[in-house]
Formats: structure tokens, C-alpha cells, sequence
């Protein structure tokens, strides 16, 4: 008896003494009608924020002041006057009238200088519905920038992990998220800096910025389901389908998509460490899966990806897999002429045709030896079979050739690897690994001129690469941690050629010294040491080189990004560019370079950049300047032509200078108290390149100029939640010895229209390019459209359509424009087929 009572009197106390911490704030304004949407922040008086909400429907809401504290109080909202009180003694109960004012373009102002652990992004633009995708949800946010393969940067910072509810789900596969998870799926994103893999051994001061995705409740634990299908005019279809299941110890998501109109689900990131070690054949026939280019005129293509993650208390477990098919074609004509003079040499009006399967698998295991030891085991698989189709109508001289060739690329490569990394102390860390690549290709090229003239020619390649590494670090302190780094690599290429072998061993040794360091303002690394080639058999060709590996990050206030790269790195170029005679294309051929076999590039880049982004003021800006250095790099120029067939010459050309500068601004200003927004954006590019011709004096330069000027309207309207319009120019030129030998510009206008009528969503965007360029019909407009009425909610109704002018139309005008030169002669390459498709179809969630 006398533990209840006990109990029932401490439960009491409890509830009295919360209920004393518990503040009610309700804001209101003149008419006495509560204000929702409110920002109300609190702070001490030593200007720590203790509170940052918004007022709930009613215009109310609560604070626990848990230390009983004076307060400062400020509340905003767009419409009316900013209403701030200081040293306010704390009261249960609080009410604040704002007085309405003038609607006029304004901002709101928080004013926040800390730098954050975990940033929420903001997701309630009136476009973004919960039919968008993660990728659209991004595009809208302050401060990132999303490539169309994939790549996710906020603030500069690159993101290469994607979490779903603080679990580790896509890795280096941002793509597949970004695509294929819908805002109808997520509760909240966030940015979070300070993320520490469970299964990773490092100091706690370093951490690694990811992106957070936290799922709805009804996503957790429970497998959901769906499958698209469409098809439309001239055939067109799309049937797509994927399954996710989220939780604590066990996240799996499988997505496949089949269809002919050029959509694609799969990215790179993952194989860079393949493509490292690969030769080219295998690199250049798996690129094929990868590219996404709606210049084409069919393409038939089935992406099925599948990652698994299982996580046990002291180990835990990744597999992905990968099955693409692909059937593309692209035609297009490809203009040659002189730089010197513009004499012409031929036109080239060719298809091609890719077909092929391709499978690849990565599995890793992670145990935790102890708390402070990880043994990680790591498998990967590629293979590849393909068949490229080429046909041509080649014109020289008034004299029409007919050429068709075919090559048969086929990759297997497998990389095996264990690692190791352990603290021994609190101020010691060691580090090692060891793994072995093999790679078997081939290549078969044969091809037939209707002159009688027949080409044929086998390509064979293996390589085999042993790695060993090892690290070690002492920890200073959280600004300064000592480390060396080593790795021993050993490599055996061959390549047959026919009946020719062209092989070459050698080991390549590295040693680094470096320091490292973290904390909320600092972060950096910085390695300087020495890379040893040793051939064997050809100690003459022994090569030493300073190695210097550098990055550091300043947080500035205001969330500010300041960020500095720098690397100095060398490699052996490729086997295959050291082939003689060399079949590469229609009428094509390059002639090799013995001594490539033995040469060393080396590659120079430092990269300067600032990045703001500042979501309460509702702006950016982003400047950054790059410079890259190469030496000794292999390069194909032009040497000859003997009025059929275009000869080329891997040569080693002396030095290629590129630059490149980038500046983008964007601001947003409220215009009304339902937080209606106009945003502004502008940016401005320019890439330079510069290097000599045939390694003489004469000296070749390409100038690349990019402007792009946008205005949006956020209206939240019955008819129109976002229209977008937007204007971009691109002007290329070329100079030889300072004389310009090309140029030409082209300008696109942009219109992007969005509605949502309540279950109704539209978007339907138009464009128009043109160039003046000589002698060509550059003059393209274009139409999409994506709509969909959601029937209930598990049933929706699509209609989507691309280039439906180019659909509506038989004439081919050029969709792109492209032009490349070698410094000897300039390649116009004209496309004069884009993706076009009307399709309606049905998803259904199971």
C-alpha cells in the first residue's frame, strides 16, 4: 500500500514539475486569429538558440525551459512586422500580436553562424509533391548540386553514401536513389556531417558527410511494391518495377526497368576502383551500359538492380547486383576538314549499332574482431558481352564508299580484397590491405569497304595486379594526426595482337608521409612523398616522381564552404595505344607508339572553390576555379589521308594546360503571406584548353563560354505551382597559333510549367535552340510532357511524352551539334535524331 502511494505521489510531482518547464506561445494578429507558419526562435542571454519552431495550425506552440531561464524571443513571418523581446521572464503562458504590413519582395532573416551536425532539408517547395523524386527534392534545395549521372554535392562536399533511417543503403549508387525514391515515401531529409560508419576504424574526430533519408512510418519494416507500365505511339513502352524494404537490421531495395525509350537506372560510381586497374577494352565496352543520351535513334535497354544490406551486432553484410542489357543505335554525320585552311577531307554519314549483356556483383563482409578492430572481406565480378554494328556512307572527293565493320568486345575481370584497420591506443591507428585484379578481354574488329578492301584484326588482353598497402597514424590532437602511408603494387600486362605479344611487368612502389586533421572548422589532409616504377627487363625506362596528395575544407560562418583540392599523380598508359596498327572505326585507323608501352603521364590539379548556401535567407553562391596540368599524355592526331581511309598517330604530346572557372548565384525572395517566391538564378562558365600541335611550336587553344540565366515563380496557385523560365548560351572557339579556325554559338530558351489540381499533376516542358552555324539547319524546338492523376492509392494514371514536335514530324533537322579538333584537322559531328515518344500507362502498389 505504501508503494503505491509512493509511486502515485512521485508520478504527481513529476507532472507538476513539467508541467512548470512547459511554456505556451501563441502568436496572433490583429483580428485575434492565431498565425500559422510563425517562426519563433529562443534564445539565452548569451545569445545560445535554445528554440527554433514554427506555430502549428492554431498559431501556438510549446517550449520545455528545462533550466528555467530568461528569454529572448523573436518571431517573424511574412506579411508582418518582426516582433523580438528580450530578457523575458519565463512565464507558462505567452502572447504576441504581430502587426500586418505592406506585402512587398522580403526575406526572412535567421541569423545562425554555428556550424551544424545535422542540417534538414528543406523540402516543402510548392513544386515537390509526393509523386517527385529525391533528385527533384534536391534540384529545389539550397546548396546542392546534382549531376545528371549521379553526382551529389552540398556546399562543395561531395556525398557518396545515401542512409535510409541512419543505415547505410546506396553506396557510391546515388544514382538509383535519386530516381527511384519518391517524396511520398519520406519523412524528412538531412544533411549530416559529423556520420561515423560502425564498421569503419578511424579517429572520432573523423567523420564524413552523408545525406539521410528518414522514411515514412508505414515504409519501416514493411516491404512495398510497385510496378509501372506504359506504351504509347510507334511502340514505345516502359515497364518498371521495384520493391524496398527499410529497417534496423536488414534494408533491401530492388529496382528493374525495361523499355525502349532511352531511361536508364545505373551508374559508375561503384566500378572506379575496377576502372583503375582494367585496360581499355574492358573500360570503353562497359561505358556503353552507362551512357545516358537521348541523341539516339533507338534504344532499347533493361536496367535490374538489386543491394542488400544485413547488419548483426557484430558484423554485417553488402551485396549489389547489376544486369543491364542494351540495344541502342545512333546516326549521325560527321563533317572533316583542314583547321588550316577548312579544305575539306570527307563526310562521314554512319550508324551504329550496340548490342550486349553485362552483369556485375559486388559482395563485402564486415566483422568487428573487438570494438576497436574491423576485418573487412571484398569481392567483385564483371562480364560483359556485346557486338557493335557500324555502317557508313563515306563521301570524299565527290566519290561515295559504303563501309561496314563489326567489333566484338567480351571483359571478365574479378577483384579479390581483404582489409584490416585496428586502434591500438587512443593515439595509434594502423591500417593495411591486400588484393588481386584479373582481367581477361578481347576484342575482335573486322570490317569491308565496297572496293574490295577487307580489315581484320584480334585483340586479346590480360592483366594481373597484385596490391599490397599499409597505414599507419598517431593522433596529436584533433587538428593534428601524423600518418604513413605505403603500397606495393605488382602488374603483369599482355596484349596479343594477332600474332604479335606485346607484354610488360613492373612494380610500382608508393611512401607517404602526411598530417590530417578535423574539427567543426577545420578540415584537411595533406601527403607528400614518392612513386617508384621499376620494369623489369627495362631498367632504363625506371621512373622516380614526387607524389602530392592534398584537400582541405574551411567552415566559414554563414554556412559557408571554403575548399581547396590538389593532386600530383602519374600513371602507365595502356597497352592498347602501343599497338602498331590499331582498327578503331569506319575507314579509320590509328598507328601506335612502341615506346608508349614504357610512358609515365603525369597529371597536375589544384581546384579553388567557395560555397554558400543559406536557407533562411534563401540564397547561394558558388565560385570555383580549377587548373590541370598533363605531361606525357597519349593522344591520337591526325596524320594523313589517302582519299578513303584517315589515318591517325598516337603520339606523346608534351604538355595539355586546362582551365576552368564556374560562378553560379541563386536568391529567393517571398512575395506574400501564403510564402509565395520568385527565385533568381545566374550562371556563368568557362573552360580553356591549350596545348602544342604534332609537340611544334605551333600551338593549339579552345575556348568554351557557358551563360545561363533563370527565373522561377513559386504561386501555389489552383492553376500553377511553379513556372519556370530560363535562357542559356554556349559559344565555342577554336584558335590555331592565336588565328581562329572555328566557331559557333548556340542559344536555348527554356519554359517549365507545373500544376497540381488536386489529384491532377502536370509538368509540361518547352525549349527552342538554334545556332547560326555556316552551312547548318540548327533550328530545334522541343516539347515534354509528364502527367499523372492519382485514382486512389494504389492505383495512378500516367500520360508522359518526349520531343513530341520531332514525333509529330518526319524531318530530321540537327537536335546537336558537336566539334572536336586534334589541332590538324576539325570534326563537325552532327545529330540529327533525338528520343521521341507519346506513352500512357497505370501503376499499381501492392
Amino acid at each position: 500500500m505504501n508503494s503505491k502511494i509512493f509511486t502515485f505521489s512521485l508520478l504527481f510531482c513529476l507532472q507538476f514539475f513539467f508541467s512548470q518547464e512547459k511554456i505556451n506561445i501563441s502568436v496572433y494578429n490583429s483580428q485575434n486569429n492565431g498565425i500559422p507558419g510563425a517562426i519563433v526562435t529562443l534564445s539565452d542571454n548569451e545569445n545560445n538558440i535554445l528554440f527554433y519552431k514554427e506555430t502549428d495550425a492554431n498559431g501556438k506552440v510549446d517550449f520545455h525551459n528545462k533550466e528555467g531561464k530568461n528569454l529572448n524571443i523573436s518571431v517573424s513571418k511574412l506579411g508582418y512586422e518582426k516582433h523580438v523581446e528580450k530578457n523575458l521572464k519565463a512565464e507558462q503562458k505567452i502572447s504576441i500580436l504581430l502587426s500586418e504590413k505592406t506585402n512587398q519582395i522580403n526575406e526572412i532573416i535567421i541569423k545562425n553562424t554555428k556550424y551544424k551536425d545535422t542540417v534538414a532539408v528543406k523540402t516543402d517547395h510548392p513544386s515537390i509533391t509526393e509523386k517527385s523524386s529525391l533528385r527533384d527534392a534536391l534540384n529545389k534545395a539550397e546548396g546542392f548540386i546534382v549531376t545528371k549521372e549521379g553526382g551529389i554535392s552540398y556546399n562543395g562536399v561531395p556525398i557518396t553514401k545515401i542512409l535510409v533511417n541512419k543505415r547505410e543503403v546506396f553506396v557510391n549508387q546515388n544514382k538509383i536513389a535519386l530516381d527511384n525514391i519518391n517524396m511520398e515515401a519520406i519523412e524528412k531529409i538531412q544533411m549530416v556531417n559529423n556520420y561515423r560508419d560502425g564498421f569503419k576504424v578511424d579517429f572520432d574526430n573523423f567523420t564524413a558527410s552523408v545525406l539521410n533519408i528518414n522514411t515514412k512510418s508505414n515504409y519501416k519494416g514493411i516491404l512495398k511494391k510497385s510496378l509501372q507500365g506504359l506504351y504509347g505511339a510507334k511502340n514505345a513502352y516502359l515497364i518498371k518495377g521495384s520493391a524496398m524494404y527499410f529497417s534496423d537490421n536488414i534494408n533491401a531495395f530492388f529496382t528493374t526497368n525495361t523499355n525502349n525509350v532511352g531511361e536508364k537506372d545505373i551508374n559508375t560510381d561503384k566500378l572506379d576502383g575496377i576502372f583503375s586497374l582494367s585496360g581499355n577494352i574492358l573500360g570503353e565496352s562497359i561505358n556503353q551500359y552507362y551512357i545516358s543520351d537521348n541523341l539516339v535513334k533507338k534504344d532499347e535497354n533493361s536496367n535490374n538492380n538489386l543491394i542488400l544490406r544485413k547488419q548483426w551486432k557484430y558484423s554485417r553484410l553488402n551485396f549489389s547486383a547489376e544486369y543491364n542489357y542494351l540495344n541502342w543505335e545512333k546516326s549521325t554525320l560527321q563533317r572533316s576538314y583542314y583547321a588550316e585552311n577548312k579544305e575539306p577531307i570527307r563526310d562521314l554519314d554512319n550508324s551504329t549499332t550496340n548490342q550486349g549483356n553485362y552483369l556485375n556483383s559486388k559482395i563485402m563482409y564486415d566483422i568487428k574482431l573487438s570494438e576497436k578492430s574491423i576485418l573487412s572481406i571484398e569481392n567483385s565480378i564483371i562480364n560483359n558481352h556485346m557486338k557493335n554494328f557500324l555502317s557508313g556512307d563515306l563521301t570524299t572527293n565527290s566519290v561515295l564508299y559504303r563501309d561496314e565493320a563489326r567489333i566484338i568486345p567480351n571483359t571478365f575481370a574479378i577483384n579479390n580484397k581483404i582489409s584490416y584497420g585496428g586502434l591500438i591506443s587512443d593515439k595509434i591507428l594502423v591500417s593495411g590491405s591486400t588484393s588481386y585484379f584479373y582481367e581477361k578481354s578481347s576484342s575482335n574488329f573486322s570490317s569491308y569497304l565496297n572496293t574490295g578492301i577487307r580489315n581484320n584484326q584480334s585483340l586479346k588482353q590480360f592483366n594481373h595486379v597484385f596490391d599490397f598497402d599499409a597505414n599507419i597514424n598517431y593522433k596529436h590532437s584533433n587538428l593534428l594526426t601524423f600518418y604513413l602511408f605505403s603500397e606495393v603494387k605488382s602488374v603483369d600486362n599482355a596484349l596479343f595482337s594477332d600474332d604479335k605479344k606485346y607484354q610488360r611487368e613492373y612494380t610500382v612502389s608508393d611512401i607517404y608521409p602526411g598530417i590530417r586533421g578535423k574539427d567543426k572548422k577545420w578540415e584537411y589532409s595533406l601527403a607528400v612523398g614518392q612513386r617508384n616504377f621499376s620494369f623489369r627487363n627495362q631498367s632504363d625506362k625506371n621512373n622516380t616522381d614526387l607524389m602530392i596528395s592534398g584537400n582541405m575544407t574551411f567552415r566559414l560562418s554563414g554556412g559557408a564552404n571554403l575548399i581547396l583540392d590538389i593532386d600530383k599523380s602519374n600513371r602507365v598508359e595502356d597497352l592498347v595505344k602501343g599497338v602498331d596498327i590499331l582498327y578503331t572505326s569506319l575507314a579509320t585507323v590509328n598507328t601506335g607508339n612502341i615506346d608508349s608501352q614504357y610512358n609515365i603521364s603525369k597529371n597536375f590539379k589544384i581546384k579553388l572553390g567557395y560555397y554558400l548556401s543559406n536557407i533562411a535567407r534563401s540564397k547561394s553562391f558558388n565560385i570555383d576555379y580549377s587548373f590541370v596540368e598533363s605531361r606525357n599524355i597519349i593522344q591520337p592526331v591526325f596524320t594523313n589521308f589517302d582519299g578513303i581511309t584517315t589515318y591517325y598517330r598516337n603520339i606523346i604530346i608534351d604538355h595539355v594546360y586546362k582551365n576552368n572557372f564556374n560562378i553560379s548565384w541563386r536568391k529567393g525572395y517571398y512575395f506574400s503571406t501564403e510564402n509565395r517566391k520568385v527565385d533568381f538564378t545566374t550562371k556563368f562558365s568557362y573552360n580553356r584548353s591549350d596545348f602544342p600541335i604534332n609537340n611544334t611550336s605551333d600551338k593549339y587553344n579552345s575556348n568554351t563560354y557557358t551563360i545561363s540565366l533563370q527565373t522561377s515563380l513559386n504561386l501555389k496557385s489552383r492553376i500553377f505551382n511553379d513556372i519556370s523560365i530560363a535562357y542559356h548560351k554556349n559559344i565555342q572557339d577554336i584558335n590555331i597559333n592565336r588565328k581562329n579556325v572555328n566557331s559557333f554559338t548556340v542559344n536555348s530558351f527554356f519554359l517549365d510549367v507545373k500544376s497540381v489540381i488536386g489529384k491532377f499533376e502536370n509538368l509540361l516542358s518547352a525549349s527552342y535552340s538554334y545556332s547560326p552555324a555556316e552551312g547548318i539547319n540548327y533550328n530545334t524546338p522541343n516539347l515534354d510532357l509528364l502527367s499523372s492523376y492519382k485514382y486512389s492509392d494504389k492505383i495512378s494514371f500516367f500520360l508522359r511524352g518526349k520531343a513530341l514536335f520531332d514525333l509529330l514530324s518526319s524531318n530530321n533537322k540537327t537536335k546537336d551539334l558537336n566539334v572536336y579538333s586534334d589541332g590538324n584537322i576539325i570534326t563537325e559531328t552532327i545529330n540529327p535524331y533525338r528520343m521521341k515518344y507519346l506513352m500512357a500507362g497505370v501503376e499499381y502498389k501492392f
